[in-house]
């Protein structure tokens, strides 16, 4: 169950950033755009480079450090792609790809190259939140909540199996 984890925990923060730079493609109501929030949206925060740094703790485990390096890129056909680098304490080096794709309604869809169920979610203001399976019934619950300021985002991740919270990741995001 460890190494599904372990393939996890970059992949939430893909997932997050992905929903993020599709709402910024979608146009904002005219007096939302010059709020804050509105400049500092999932969508603005994750088109382009982010990095995040983080712990994630597995049960019957110690706590391992996380790295991820994340590039979005806003496509024609409205969806965003995430190309990361994963770094989950010692082990080797990861890539992964997200592809996200939001509706007018603020509900998140899409894949992710290590899921075996599609992404789906939803962005509601700076709060972004994604579901997805793993290998091994590993259900993943994200919550990445943008700082109003639009300089960070934290990631609250939980991974289930049987109900059971069997890892915890918890990271910060920032842009580049």
């Amino acid at each position: 169950m460890n190494r599904h984890i372990k393939n996890f925990a970059g992949a939430a923060m893909v997932l997050a950033l992905a929903p993020a730079a599709l709402q910024a493609a979608a146009p904002a109501p005219a007096a939302a755009a010059s709020t804050p929030a509105a400049n500092s949206g999932p969508v603005a925060f994750f088109t382009g480079t982010t990095v995040s740094k983080g712990t994630i703790k597995e049960m019957m485990s110690s706590r391992k450090t996380t790295r991820v390096v994340s590039n979005g890129t806003l496509q024609p056909d409205g969806s965003l792609v995430i190309k990361q680098t994963v770094e989950i304490g010692d082990d080797p080096v990861r890539k992964r790809t997200w592809r996200l794709q939001q509706d007018a309604a603020g509900k998140v869809s899409g894949t992710i190259s290590d899921a075996t169920s599609p992404v789906t979610g939803t962005v509601k203001g700076n709060v972004t939140t994604l579901s997805y399976k793993l290998e091994g019934g590993l259900k993943v619950n994200q919550v990445l909540t943008v700082a109003a300021d639009g300089k960070s985002c934290v990631n609250e991740m939980k991974i289930r199996k049987f109900g059971i919270t069997v890892a915890n990741l918890t990271e910060v995001i920032t842009r580049q």
